[in-house]
């Protein structure tokens, strides 16, 4: 794959990434020293250009490409921003947010329903409503904010769950929501 992609032509300046950039995007961002191997995508976009850019575009224009990644540091508690201009093949900006949390990635919903069935709590929770079979049990993970305390690590990432059953392989969880059981992990 090349390293940049020239200044696109025929295009409006807010079009969507292609698939083309979007991996462009990834690879110049998977390359940058600042990016760490415990480092997870959350979204990749579009960076807006100014809106007076796109008032001046005139179909046929060259345009200059760029994108906005979220990027997820679980072990650090991190959040980053982080810019790569497409039209010149570099990262542009590599910036932490403090204080901020992105939204679930489908990694930590497959990651949750491990950490949530193994424990022995949820387990016993679930036996006492009649409830063993753990392949029928679905859990839903939603962002449940911030629940700050001294006690706390900083920069704890918190997912509350909605537990559910299936009467069998082909139901549908969400008819049978498990009421009173959350788990917050």
């Amino acid at each position: 794959m090349s390293e940049q992609v020239a200044a696109r032509t025929n295009a409006h300046p807010l079009d969507p990434l292609t698939p083309a950039e979007l991996a462009q995007a990834v690879a110049l961002i998977k390359a940058d020293e600042r990016f760490g191997a415990r480092m997870r995508f959350v979204m990749v976009n579009l960076l807006e250009p100014a809106k007076e850019t796109v008032r001046a575009f005139t179909p046929g224009a060259p345009i200059e490409r760029a994108a906005l990644a979220v990027i997820l540091d679980n072990a650090a508690g991190a959040t980053y921003e982080v810019s790569v201009s497409l039209t010149a093949g570099a990262v542009s900006q590599f910036k932490q947010i403090p204080g901020v949390q992105p939204s679930i990635i489908p990694a930590e919903i497959d990651e949750i329903q491990g950490v949530v069935k193994s424990n022995p709590d949820v387990q016993a929770a679930l036996a006492r409503r009649g409830l063993t079979d753990l392949t029928l049990i679905d859990v839903a993970p939603l962002m449940a904010g911030y629940y700050g305390g001294d006690d706390l690590p900083p920069n704890c990432r918190f997912l509350r769950t909605v537990l559910q059953f299936r009467e069998s392989e082909d139901d549908s969880g969400d008819a049978h929501p498990i009421d009173g059981l959350h788990v917050l992990v």
